[in-house]
């Protein structure tokens, strides 16, 4: 679609949607309007593009004012670029994986303190059985020393 118009050059999207979407009577419609100025504010606020190339903003100008279904860019046979969402995307798949290795950490870290709860429950119980065999031979003991005690009074005379 070279022509003199857009001197033997390709013409950008919103050159083709102004183009495409003008009517005799009406003019432009509200997205063509839209699509424009969005374009305008992009094109202050970005470095120039060498003529025949396609500039971001005109494409995601154009796409913008369209719904999702709107096949236009494509008809007209520019490539529309890839959704934002890619890198919001990734970010999140980023975080998710993240977040996975946080939890197998935390995991691991869950069983190693089970292990260790289970040696100490272990410990203690045993410490328990210990103190109890130590209480019963404390109690045999002074019952073999009263009865020591006992008996060594009974065999004693008095003077």
């Amino acid at each position: 679609m070279k022509q003199e118009k857009y001197k033997n050059s390709e013409p950008t999207a919103i050159e083709l949607f102004e183009e495409l979407h003008c009517s005799k009577t009406k003019g432009f419609s509200e997205p063509v309007k839209k699509a424009i100025d969005m374009h305008a504010q992009e094109a202050l606020s970005s470095p120039s593009v060498e003529d025949g190339q396609q500039t971001k903003g005109s494409i995601e100008a154009v796409s913008k004012v369209l719904p999702k279904s709107n096949t236009f860019l494509r008809n007209v046979g520019i490539q529309q670029p890839a959704a934002k969402t890619t890198n919001v995307m990734k970010e999140i798949q980023a975080e998710l994986d993240a977040k996975k290795l946080e939890f197998a950490v935390l995991q691991e870290e869950l069983e190693r303190l089970k292990a260790h709860t289970q040696e100490s429950d272990a410990k203690v119980e045993k410490q328990a059985e210990e103190i109890e065999n130590l209480r019963k031979m404390a109690a045999n003991t002074q019952s073999l020393l009263r009865q020591m005690i006992s008996f060594g009074q009974g065999q004693i005379s008095p003077p």
